[in-house]
């Protein structure tokens, strides 16, 4: 991949519901390798950008290009995971079968050993055969998590992992982090004292959504990013 190429170019992008902006020109720069975190109130626009970078939403206006390439590409795509609100199984198929249904989707090789991959880092490997709908609340975030990381993703969004995921705070969380082979982790972080877990991460960043947030970031000594003119 060239060294010019950014993972996530965003320029003018916009969205509005019903006459209200969510998104009002926002330009964005993801650089290959980095660790984003988005901080801001609810409603201020963190998952509405999320769910338009994944093509879950169609843009009023503007240009989103991922790793070069527009946003919609097929071969982009799948070079995507992502856990946004939830994670989309089927309620009367059990959990490796919808990891399996997924990785066929993906057109992932090895398929089996790659499923038993995430389950372990989300601690599910001896919950695999249990039907979706009857995992609690947590086990399907963990759940989610593990479809979001098949196929080892070039781009990995999550949705408020840390209020969704506290059970895998303290380790499995951090190795998804630091995974390295320079891939890209965007987090979706509501309060500000969630900002010391991403604090000193290589290339770490916040795009911070609310102003009230900034002195909150600048003591943590992560960069910032001001999406908005």
């Amino acid at each position: 991949m060239s060294d010019n190429i950014n993972a996530i170019e965003i320029r003018g992008l916009t969205k509005s519901f019903r006459g209200l902006y969510a998104l009002d020109g926002l330009d964005m720069t993801v650089h290959v390798g980095a660790i984003y975190g988005f901080i801001g109130e609810n409603g201020s626009g963190k998952s509405t950008t999320e769910k338009l970078i994944c093509g879950h939403l169609v843009p009023d206006s503007g240009k989103i290009r991922l790793f070069g390439k527009q946003y919609n590409n097929p071969g982009v795509r799948v070079r995507v995971g992502a856990l946004i609100e939830n994670a989309g199984c089927f309620p009367n198929s059990s959990i490796y079968q919808n990891l399996m249904m997924q990785a066929i989707n993906l057109g992932l090789e090895n398929r089996d050993e790659e499923i038993r991959r995430v389950l372990k880092i989300v601690r599910m490997e001896d919950n695999a055969k249990l039907k979706f709908k009857k995992c609690s609340l947590g086990m399907k975030q963990r759940v989610g998590i593990a479809m979001a990381l098949l196929g080892d993703p070039a781009l990995l969004i999550l949705d408020e992992p840390i209020s969704r995921t506290k059970l895998l705070l303290t380790g499995n969380f951090s190795r998804v982090e630091e995974t390295e082979g320079g891939h890209i982790r965007i987090f979706d972080l509501t309060e500000p004292e969630e900002i010391p877990s991403v604090r000193k991460r290589k290339h770490g960043c916040l795009f911070c959504f609310h102003y009230e947030y900034v002195k909150k970031a600048y003591k943590y000594q992560l960069s910032i990013c001001m999406p908005f003119n």
